[in-house]
């Protein structure tokens, strides 16, 4: 624990015996008066910007206090990239070597911890880099600037990013990190030790803990991009990554070789962050995502090939939403292991879009796709040469082909005397147990994966044709405070990759960009695009503008990709808001487009402290609005309203009357007090894969909608008093998988600073169903359906299956219900 100097720890003692007896009967009002300035005067004697231990920062005042800093650090050699937000790691002062041939931990380190400290992203330039060592990843520690806690900085992340290139098929080609062959304390079997590793301390206040755990809470915004992992030769204990965090949070585009080694990676990324575009080769297991997890990791496009013990481990809070997985085994497995989880609903699985295939001619051993302790779902799963789907005894093909197109197994759990259970409901039938349906000989399309995937080319900003807004041609400042919006749309208009730096890019008009805009910026916290006054965004109409708005193009290639976009929270009293007149995003380009690793967060312009002269106006619209043509993937979005003032209108997300396939992957809005926290209106075919959020309100609204999809649900927000977490209206086919939220068997009880009503579980409903016609149905409390169906939902406008309801809807070749205890009867019918 961090030692505070004698004053303060004695002013703590002296301040706790004073407050037991001011707080006696009687004069307890006396207590409320005095208590305030006696905690900030600790801590503020006692903390000060120049009397902080080493590893925590003083606040940040300017330009946006507690945001970033914009100074570019003296001592970085290569001038031309730390202009633009980077560190590079083979530049002084730091002089890691590019060839492989020196070992370069120590230089590393230096860089990874040097990047954070200065807000910036350590950058690797192409080539090979020796380490012997676990290079750490530990979120920086600051002063607020109201001088009243000190806490993990959500915007000190370590970010690592790799230089990009194509090779002669125009294939990408990263950076790699090599760990040395026989490296010491990588050797042992029973003891794993990492690559790289996440870190934090726990902080609570003023009082420092350090604790290498690994992850926590607020390790939000940590990303490693576009670098690859070699585990070397001798090393039986090595793994590729130790990486647990949350919001904003990614691995993307890389390559861990793993052969010889334990894992390719350990962890979790959820709450509106990810792991996408990622191949591990070799290893005993290529992902192990057990112990503590944000809640529903999500993991896209992921390759595992040849693993030696199992593809994947997992043991999740919430529930594993894993999208265009593809499986290589030399194993009977089970490929994918399910464990026990501490929490009522935990351990689930959603598997969608998947193939897996067994080399049989490695084993004579019965083959098996997955064991699990939780719920399990799959929705359009491919497989080869798999006997069992799921242990003990769900069949699969032998041999051949098939096709899971949904499997559905819901568990029983009792906890204080409360039966909780997962049932499935199938238009209306209730069903305990097991639901299949499969289709034999049926081979996965050539798409299966890339579907859910991106070419990294295309949030690249390496390249002649990008336009740097900086550039003397355009002139942006991004310090807060200058007008870059003629700047910035200039580009836009001129070039088709706008490339921001690391800044604040300060606008007073709506950004218009083009059908094939590619807006790419260092990274979400990093490079922000913000307004300063709202009173001059109200348009002539009195409508309110957005900060960033697409073209309304069905064929539109528009790629928005690490980029901040922050509405301000404050207005001037003088010009007398009632409401605020501006949002972050309106989205209207089409299936091609992409949405990558965005901030939307609200903008307080004063940080953590108040200026009388300002005021909060409400929110009372969405802040991020999808309508037209709007469609496309969008990836790790997340958002956060607590602390602003919301109305029952607001949304986070609104998506309004849109027809183009739109496909959320980790999604992740809370906070606000509008009747839902997203909604969905008239809206056809949208898939969430993995959605988490905090709220005691609606969470997500689906009304006159078709073809909505949701795989997987988890965090601690809950419905109000008597309402639904999930209200879902009008809306022939539709589908929610694995809700499995955080519940709560004990009274109500605050969190989130008090902002937020964690309510019993039996007082609200995990979802409402209004159907055309009958009354309202509410799954039952104590229940959260391992899957709700209602029609036959589809993930595009071409359906692969008749549409409507269980009565004309035509059964697969095998399509059977049953329970656990008729399993061994289930496996025999399936067979013959």
């Amino acid at each position: 624990m961090q030692q505070c100097s004698r004053a303060f720890w004695l002013e703590r003692i002296l301040s706790s015996l004073w407050l037991r007896a001011v707080f006696r009967p009687g004069v307890w009002w006396l207590g409320l008066l005095l208590i305030s300035p006696s905690v900030r005067l600790a801590a503020q004697e006692t903390f000060s910007p120049d009397r902080l231990p080493s590893y925590v920062h003083p606040p940040v005042l300017s330009p946006i206090p507690d945001g970033i800093k914009l100074s570019v650090p003296d001592v970085l050699g290569n001038r031309r990239l730390a202009k633009l937000g980077y560190v590079d790691v083979s530049a002084a002062p730091f002089h890691a070597d590019p060839t492989g041939r020196i070992d370069s931990t120590k230089a590393l380190q230096r860089a990874i911890d040097f990047a954070r400290d200065a807000q910036m992203v350590c950058f690797f330039p192409f080539g090979t880099y020796l380490v012997s060592d676990t290079l750490v990843l530990r979120h920086g520690i600051h002063m607020r600037s109201h001088r009243a806690t000190l806490m993990n900085n959500r915007l000190m992340p370590c970010v690592l990013v790799g230089e990009l290139r194509q090779d002669g098929t125009r294939e990408p080609v990263r950076p790699r990190i090599v760990l040395a062959d026989h490296a010491p304390g990588f050797d042992d079997r029973q003891q794993v030790k990492y690559v790289l590793e996440h870190r934090q301390y726990e902080v609570k206040k003023f009082t420092i803990t350090k604790k290498a755990n690994g992850g926590g809470p607020s390790l939000m915004n940590a990303m490693v991009v576009n670098l690859d992992i070699d585990l070397g030769r001798g090393n039986a204990g090595a793994a590729g990554m130790l990486i647990r965090s949350a919001e904003g949070s990614a691995v993307q585009n890389v390559t861990i070789d793993a052969s010889g080694g334990y894992a390719g990676i350990v962890g979790a990324t959820g709450n509106g962050g990810s792991w996408a575009n990622v191949t591990v080769n070799g290893g005993r297991v290529g992902l192990d995502m057990r112990g503590w997890t944000p809640p529903n990791p999500v993991i896209i496009g992921i390759t595992l090939r040849h693993q030696t013990e199992a593809a994947i481990r997992f043991g999740c809070r919430g529930s594993l939403t894993a999208v265009g997985i593809r499986i290589e085994s030399r194993i009977p497995g089970p490929l994918i292991i399910g464990e026990p989880m501490w929490g009522t609903f935990d351990g689930g699985l959603s598997l969608v879009d998947s193939q897996v295939s067994f080399d049989r001619k490695s084993s004579s051993q019965p083959t098996v796709l997955l064991e699990s302790a939780g719920n399990v779902y799959l929705n359009n799963v491919y497989l080869h040469g798999a006997d069992d789907i799921m242990a003990p005894s769900v069949s699969g093909a032998g041999t051949g082909w098939v096709r899971i197109k949904e499997l559905a197994v819901g568990k029983e759990r009792k906890k204080k005397n409360l039966l909780l259970s997962s049932p499935i409901y199938i238009d209306g039938k209730k069903i305990h147990g097991v639901w299949l349906s499969k289709e034999d000989g049926a081979r996965p399309p050539a798409d299966l994966q890339s579907r859910h995937r991106w070419k990294p080319q295309l949030a690249w900003w390496q390249s002649d044709d990008v336009a740097n807004v900086k550039d003397a041609r355009y002139g942006a400042r991004g310090d807060s405070l200058a007008d870059d919006t003629d700047a910035l749309q200039r580009a836009i208009d001129e070039r088709t990759t706008v490339f921001l730096p690391k800044g604040y890019y300060r606008i007073t008009r709506t950004l218009k960009l083009r059908p094939d805009t590619r807006l790419v910026g260092v990274a979400s916290h990093l490079s922000v695009i913000m307004a300063r006054d709202p009173s001059k965004w109200i348009d002539a109409n009195g409508r309110a503008a957005p900060l960033v708005e697409t073209s309304d193009a069905p064929d539109g290639r528009t790629v928005i990709a690490y980029v901040g976009m922050r509405i301000p929270v404050e207005s001037r009293r003088s010009a007398a808001l009632a409401a605020a007149p501006l949002y972050a995003l309106h989205w209207r380009c089409g299936r091609r487009s992409i949405y990558l690793s965005n901030d939307v967060h609200p903008l307080r312009l004063f940080g953590f402290r108040r200026n009388r002269a300002y005021e909060t106006p409400e929110l009372t619209g969405p802040t991020v609005l999808v309508d037209g043509h709007g469609g496309g993937r969008w990836y790790n979005y997340h958002t956060t309203q607590f602390f602003h003032r919301t109305t029952a209108t607001q949304r986070a997300i609104l998506v309004r009357r849109t027809s183009e396939p739109l496909r959320f992957y980790s999604f992740e809005p809370q906070g606000g007090r509008g009747r839902s926290v997203a909604e969905l209106r008239g809206a056809r075919y949208v898939s969430f894969f993995g959605c988490k959020t905090e709220c005691d309100t609606t969470f997500l609204r689906i009304a006159d909608c078709d073809h909505v999809r949701v795989f997987g649900h988890g965090g601690i927000g809950n419905a109000g008093a008597g309402e639904a977490l999930y209200v879902v209206e009008r809306t022939p086919n539709f589908l929610i998988a694995n809700l499995a939220d955080q519940v709560n068997l004990k009274p109500n009880r605050p969190y989130y600073s008090g902002h937020s009503v964690h309510r019993n579980i039996r007082s609200f409903h995990s979802l409402l169903h209004v159907r055309e016609a009958g009354e309202p149905f509410r799954v039952p409390s104590l229940e959260r359906p391992v899957l709700y169906r209602w029609g036959t939902p589809v993930s595009t406008e071409v359906p692969d299956e008749p549409q409507g309801g269980s009565s004309r809807r035509r059964r697969s070749r095998v399509e059977r219900n049953t329970s656990w205890r008729s399993l061994k009867r289930t496996r025999r019918i399936i067979r013959s």
